[in-house]
């Protein structure tokens, strides 16, 4: 997503911050191929979001079950319709930047691998997207 950072700061003069934080044990059995390509969409989705200067931050972490892989972005978050239609196929805020399909792919992604898509978000003060999958060999 680097690439998309580098082009969105240059096109629209932006300063936008990405830090990431996980630790190298964190392991999930899946399709890296496609886990790869959802946590790129939730990247690219806040990297879009921001209108000025922003902050993304990745974080990923584990509960008794679970990894949790969090996008933070500062963005100007989404009203409670958006946030109740993002998931849905064909859905987009970004007219025809968008195809609608990213968040919708990565809910599919997520329950395809045994996990679940959340996603909360205020007005003014950004999104919260966090990709929750079971940890390798646990029961889901």
């Amino acid at each position: 997503a680097r690439i998309q950072l580098a082009q969105r700061e240059v096109e629209d003069n932006l300063n936008i911050s990405l830090s990431a934080d996980a630790s190298d044990h964190l392991m999930v059995l899946g399709n890296a191929a496609e886990l790869r390509q959802a946590l790129l969409n939730v990247l690219i989705n806040a990297i879009d979001a921001l209108c000025k200067d922003g902050i993304i931050t990745v974080k990923a972490h584990e509960t008794a079950h679970h990894i949790i892989i969090d996008v933070q972005d500062n963005g100007p978050g989404m009203t409670e319709e958006v946030l109740h239609q993002c998931r849905d196929a064909y859905f987009t805020t970004k007219g025809d930047r968008g195809s609608g399909l990213g968040l919708a792919m990565v809910a599919n992604t997520c329950k395809d691998h045994g996990g679940q898509l959340l996603i909360s978000s205020k007005e003014s003060l950004g999104t919260l997207i966090s990709i929750q999958l079971p940890k390798s060999g646990a029961l889901t």
